[in-house]
């Protein structure tokens, strides 16, 4: 599945199993210029990735998955890019979660998601990334 905005350039890839928040994750990304690429796995995402040639601005991810899980997905893209936005999303937070998440330069987001939240960490992003 793809949502295209095709107003910005900049990119994000998102993996998801779950249809629906794929879905809502995908439109509020577009809604905030984002040209999107949604699947609904690791594997896919990670494929998605090399086929796109790294032009993937940020990367969303769950980190339950099947195929390949988020935290495989999270490891793989950072032996290609090491400074890569990315969001890792879980419904099943554990107390270690956290650390891991950071020990590989990725920020955690608890479902549900709080949207205003996660628009002012993709603003500081985007403001990081440009200054």
């Amino acid at each position: 599945m793809v949502f295209i905005n095709s107003t910005n350039a900049k990119q994000a890839l998102i993996a998801e199993d779950d249809d629906m928040g794929r879905i809502i994750l995908a439109r509020f990304l577009d809604k905030l210029g984002y040209k999107v690429h949604a699947v609904e796995n690791g594997k896919l995402a990670l494929d998605h990735y090399h086929r796109l040639c790294g032009k993937i601005d940020l990367l969303i991810t769950d980190l339950f998955m099947p195929e390949m899980n988020g935290h495989e997905l999270i490891r793989e893209i950072r032996k290609i890019n090491k400074t890569l936005p990315i969001i890792a999303i879980t419904g099943y937070a554990r107390p270690n979660m956290l650390r891991e998440v950071q020990i590989r330069n990725a920020t955690l987001f608890e479902k549900p998601i709080n949207f205003q939240t996660l628009r002012t960490h993709l603003t500081r992003l985007h403001d990081q990334i440009n200054s």
